[in-house]
This record gives structure tokens, sequence and C-alpha cells, in this order.
């Protein structure tokens, strides 16, 4: 099967947050400040030089639209494809009550040398959540010895 690929972001980082800038400060606030001053000094082509200015703001839109959604597909592939440090299962039993257990597949150790581990959330199996006691119907009482199984 082959590999899915995102296709890489047409601009960089830094391109990206400049056209950015261009485009939600720079462009509206030089077409404002043109339009206006134009009408109070008599400046020619108020009309079209807005105009102007609103086509390639608008263009310069597009194309960060188009650049943005790019990079939301290349992280959402690259999260996919992560692999998980472990499973954080959700045991439901009511609209209020429930637990999670974890899972970690490497031993202890392994996981003492991150800095952070990613977890993948799954619901668990209702026949699964059975199994398990609810905390409200059993509660320890004073003197009750943990129960260890025969070795």
């Amino acid at each position: 099967m082959a590999e899915t690929q995102a296709p890489s972001p047409w601009l960089s980082g830094k391109t990206y947050d400049f056209l950015k800038f261009v485009a939600q400060v720079l462009l509206p606030a030089l077409g404002t400040l043109y339009f206006a001053v134009a009408g109070v000094w008599g400046l020619p082509f108020a009309d079209q030089v807005v105009g102007t200015v609103l086509a390639v703001d608008t263009f310069l839109g597009v194309v960060l639209g188009i650049s943005t959604a790019q990079y939301r597909a290349s992280n959402a592939l690259q999260l996919a494809k992560a692999d998980y440090d472990g499973v954080m299962k959700i045991h439901q039993y009511d609209e209020h009550n429930g637990m999670f257990e974890l899972e970690f597949p490497d031993p202890p150790h392994e996981l003492m040398s991150k800095d952070k581990v990613l977890l993948k959330v799954q619901k668990a199996d209702p026949a699964e959540t059975a199994k398990h006691v609810r905390p409200h119907e059993h509660a320890a009482e004073p003197g009750d010895l943990p129960q260890v199984p025969p070795v």
C-alpha cells in the first residue's frame, strides 16, 4: 500500500507571517488612508486605488487560505502516523461516573526518560467496562486487606 504524503506548504513560516500582516493590517490600512486623504485633498482615482488594494488583499487571502489548509493537512497526516506511547482507555459507567486506565507497552524506565508522552484515547468496550467494579458499588471498609493473587 502506498504511503500517503501531504503536500508541502507553499509558504515558509516567515513568508506566511509577513503576508498575513500585509493582508490583515497593512493593505487595509493603506487603502483606508488613501481613501480618506483623497477625499480631503482631492487626490485622483480614490475608487480605483481602493478597488485595486481590495483585489490584491483578496488574492493574498486566498493564497494564505490555501497555505493554511495544506499546513493543517500535513500536520493531521503526521499526527495520524505518530507512534503513541500508550493508550488511555475510558470506562464510562453513566453520565457522571467513570474511570480511565493507562496502558503503556514500554517499561516505566523508558517513559521516565521522556519529557512528554503521547496517548491515544479509546472508549472501552461496554462489556469490558462491566467487568470493572464501579467505585460507588463497593467502598473499602477499614481493615479490608487488598486481595493478592496466589503465586
